[in-house]
């Protein structure tokens, strides 16, 4: 398997989990505490630093009562709702300083009113 397949997988399980994640009202604490990890692998898997280890997929299908069918649509494109607040926090995390700054006086002189 070629580097930029293993990454995409990588994207598209962070998506597909967080999503299920935020559907089910889970905090990452509370779903870290129901798989017997800490809440920081959680964020690590979420924000797509680290792949999620087959154990833990198996795992987070059972809580999620996903079947392995339907996680396999997810994982061939099964449409996952966007949560732009999410998806931009994790993006500016990712973010040199200098194009934060940029970002910064963009959003400072827009009227969010």
């Amino acid at each position: 398997m070629n580097l930029n397949i293993k990454i995409e997988k990588r994207q598209t399980d962070s998506k597909i989990f967080r999503h299920l994640r935020t559907k089910a009202g889970l905090r990452m604490r509370e779903l870290a505490k129901l798989i017997g990890v800490n809440h920081s692998m959680i964020a690590h898997w979420e924000q797509g630093r680290y792949p999620y280890p087959p154990k833990r997929i198996k795992q987070l299908c059972q809580v999620f009562r996903l079947s392995s069918d339907e996680y396999e649509e997810y994982q061939n494109g099964r449409k996952i709702p966007i949560n732009y607040r999410d998806e931009c926090f994790i993006l500016i995390n990712k973010m040199e300083i200098s194009k934060l700054k940029a970002i910064y006086e963009i959003l400072s002189n827009m009227n969010c009113d």
